[in-house]
């Protein structure tokens, strides 16, 4: 699994499918789960109809398979996920987040990848120096969790 950071945001812009066959579901916790599937069945009636919605629901019902059975290997026991679904193109991506996300169900040509381009935008990597004469301790922040600590020992001033 992915965290949002990695995400190539532009090469999943260009990714474009026939009619609305990609699916987006973002939940903002576990217990969203509860209401994915009323949510789910929502869109599906719908989309329930002759002529081009019958295309749709089918790759709306395979997209959700596709979900499932990732939810069902892979479980979602904390933080955030977003996840791209196209059976048309048969591409899947889960993106955990420890970082806030809206619940949101979206259908549509292409991958909806607004929640994490802010994600991305709010929550992009730096680095913080803490820092007197004698020490510096430098942290890399991403995705608003402290990473790899390194500290610098002895006359800090002309190292830094």
């Amino acid at each position: 699994m992915n965290m949002f950071s990695d995400v190539d945001l532009r090469k999943l812009a260009e990714m474009t499918a026939p009619d609305r066959a990609f699916l987006t579901v973002c939940l903002a916790s576990p217990r969203s789960l509860r209401e994915l599937d009323r949510k789910l069945r929502r869109i599906r009636r719908a989309l329930t109809g002759g002529g081009p919605e019958k295309d749709e629901r089918e790759y709306f019902d395979e997209n959700v398979k596709m979900l499932r059975d990732h939810l069902d290997r892979q479980g979602f026991d904390s933080g955030s996920l977003c996840v791209f679904a196209c059976w048309a193109l048969d591409f899947f991506l889960a993106v955990p987040s420890r970082a806030p996300l809206k619940d949101l169900v979206w259908i549509d040509s292409s991958p909806f990848i607004r929640p994490l381009a802010e994600l991305q935008e709010e929550y992009e990597n730096v680095a913080v120096v803490a820092a007197d004469n004698k020490r510096a301790r430098i942290f890399m922040v991403t995705s608003a969790t402290a990473g790899d600590e390194e500290s610098v020992v002895g006359n800090v001033k002309n190292h830094v």
